[in-house]
């Protein structure tokens, strides 16, 4: 009886070694798995979860606190909403700075990005400098056929994504040749997160990212690195610290609500800028009626007002352009136009002229119809470059076709004179 009760016990032992060391090549082979994963994959995983977000609306908020080694401390913030839908991206923006103990608004922007081109208007408010001069501010709008970028529209509102300067640190580290994941995780405000180094063109970068919460950053350092003079031009050291990352969740939809963001440069001349930007984000909405919110349509923009018109970044398409009835249209001198057709009409009164040489009057000439909707603009360059085209010789082929009438009812007028006294 006691034998049989040792194998037994023998037997149990052995089932229980070889339960046991399943169970560790099991947890080995998940090991392994798991440390397949690339820097690369991680990236892509990132920029995943940023990019196939839903069309949105969201408010943002910046502080900014900057201390000047050569000017004092300023404090400024930035007042953001922004509307996203696929590659456009429509923001607005309040700028503040804080005076004599007060918040003063100094600019009012807004910039629809339609995906191939965009519109910005800004105002920068009247202002007196420290020394008396006084500014009046001024109104500006403007239109560039420049195609956006993820990194533009989110840029415009706040730097929430991860971004560095303009570009999101994944899309920046995906083609750097230093790329590389260091071989254990690490531990950021309590959450276990894999740690990708890489180059970039003016910064070495560390990111901390976290995999349990949408592949979010948790944290970043940039440091400047020997081409950062290059980049910045006047900076021979530079560096930029995210800490502090607060993710939340959004109908099941990770996002990073709220940031903060430390900036170091040191200028050619000895000077330096140690900056702290508190930032958030707030109001988030997907899916929003962008229609009933006044969405990708500027406003704020009175009739008549010029239009800087940027094509291929010139502002030199032979037309000046202005603000019609909420579109861009081409001006052209109705001063000169009202001159032809009076002569013209002074030309006709005197004899028979056949209806066909009527010049057409001037509401003809030049519609009323806008130009074109900015938003309506071509989505290719070859498009692009027709309606440059037809900017530039619309006025001009007006002109032509008047001043040829003109020549016709002269010449009818000559041939009537003749015939009449041979």
């Amino acid at each position: 009886m006691y034998e049989k009760q040792s194998m037994k016990c023998i037997v149990y032992e052995c089932m229980m070694m070889i339960l046991a060391f399943d169970t560790l090549v099991f947890l080995s082979d998940a090991q392994a798995n798991s440390e397949n994963i690339t820097a690369n994959d991680i990236l892509r995983k990132t920029l995943e979860t940023v990019t196939s977000r839903p069309p949105m609306m969201a408010d943002g908020e910046i502080y900014y606190k900057h201390d000047y080694s050569d000017k004092g401390i300023i404090e400024s913030k930035f007042v953001s909403r922004v509307y996203i839908r696929n590659q456009q991206h429509d923001t607005t923006r309040d700028s503040w700075k804080l005076k004599d103990g007060k918040w003063v608004k100094t600019l009012e922007m807004r910039r629809i990005w339609y995906g191939k081109n965009s519109i910005l208007r800004d105002r920068m408010m009247p202002f007196t400098t420290e020394s008396g001069d006084f500014y009046p501010g001024h109104f500006n709008v403007a239109y560039d056929n420049k195609p956006i970028t993820f990194e533009d529209g989110m840029a415009g509102g706040y730097g929430l994504s991860g971004i560095t300067r303009k570009d999101h640190f994944a899309k920046v580290l995906l083609e750097s040749k230093t790329l590389r994941l260091r071989p254990e995780m690490e531990k950021v405000d309590g959450f276990e997160c894999y740690v990708i180094e890489g180059d970039s063109s003016a910064y070495y970068h560390t990111v901390w990212i976290d995999p349990q919460n949408g592949y979010m950053h948790r944290k970043i350092i940039c440091e400047g690195n020997s081409n950062i003079s290059n980049e910045i031009p006047g900076i021979v050291q530079a560096g930029i610290e995210v800490t502090d990352v607060k993710i939340e969740y959004f109908a099941g939809i990770p996002v990073v609500t709220e940031a903060k963001r430390h900036f170091f440069h040191e200028r050619t001349d000895g000077t330096t800028l140690d900056a702290v930007s508190h930032e958030k984000m707030s109001n988030f909405v997907w899916n929003p009626d962008f229609e009933s919110m006044g969405a990708f349509k500027m406003d704020k923009i009175p009739d008549g007002t010029p239009v800087a018109y940027w094509a291929d970044e010139l502002n030199e398409t032979g037309v000046e352009f202005q603000w019609q009835g909420g579109k861009i249209v081409p001006n052209v001198d109705e001063a000169a136009l009202e001159q032809i057709n009076k002569i013209t009409e002074e030309i006709m009164n005197e004899g028979e002229v056949p209806a066909g040489l009527v010049t057409e009057k001037k509401s003809e000439v030049v519609p009323k119809k806008a130009f074109a909707a900015a938003e309506e603009l071509s989505d290719t360059a070859e498009s692009r470059e027709k309606v440059i085209a037809k900017s530039r010789s619309f006025p001009t082929l007006v002109f032509i076709l008047i001043g040829l009438s003109i020549i016709a009812i002269i010449a009818w007028r000559v041939f009537l004179v003749k015939g009449r006294h041979p």
